[in-house]
């Protein structure tokens, strides 16, 4: 699987699909924790993310909504606290 810091909304949503009650709050606190990411005003920091191939062929979406989460990881890979 797309670690939480890397996921789309969506994805986000489909990783908790299997666990009981409301997950509105639990995906916006995993997507505010993204901010991180785009946080150049601290402490230098990198980000050095290694994920399988199969982490982003597994079949958690539809096919659209998969090509939107590989789009992200490719957007992400270009900023600088990124690696």
């Amino acid at each position: 699987m797309v670690t939480r810091l890397l996921a789309t909304p969506e994805y986000a949503k489909a990783s908790l699909s299997g666990s009981p009650g409301d997950r509105t709050k639990t995906v916006a606190r995993k997507l505010e924790r993204q901010a991180v990411l785009y946080d150049t005003t601290k402490v230098t920091k990198v980000f050095i993310f290694l994920l399988t191939e199969q982490a982003v062929q597994w079949p958690m979406l539809e096919r659209a909504a998969m090509a939107v989460q590989v789009d992200r990881l490719v957007s992400l890979s270009h900023l600088s606290t990124c690696a």
